[in-house]
């Protein structure tokens, strides 16, 4: 049992908003092949339709999780959305994932030192 728990990776969820910071969670994710990147997680606005924190197209979004063939979870909030509001939309979108085994969830941020990997 050891032996298959040894190489089995737990599997994760890549917040995505296309950027380097996130492009750069998902080389350091396959080059260092500890973890499996089962979905990316992007967050839009829905008035928008646009990844909420740097304005990128949906569309623009979806191209580069064909391209890596990657399942994309698309989350809409709406503009000027409270904390308490994204709070409980997040939780919805990410309580499937725990169910389903998902073992944690990656945020990518080069300005911050130590872990990417987060609980």
């Amino acid at each position: 049992m050891d032996k298959l728990n040894k190489h089995m990776k737990d599997k994760v969820i890549l917040s995505w908003s296309g950027g380097k910071d996130s492009v750069f969670s998902l080389y350091k994710i396959i080059n260092e092949n500890e973890l499996e990147c089962v979905g990316l997680l992007t967050t839009f606005t829905k008035e928008y339709d646009r990844v909420t924190m740097h304005g990128v197209r949906r569309s623009l979004i979806e191209k580069q999780a064909s391209l890596l063939n990657i399942p994309l979870e698309k989350v809409y909030i709406p503009k000027n959305c409270s904390m308490e509001e994204y709070g409980i939309i997040m939780r919805n979108a990410l309580i499937k994932y725990k169910e389903k085994g998902i073992k944690g969830f990656v945020f990518g941020d080069i300005f911050l030192e130590g872990e990417y990997y987060s609980y």
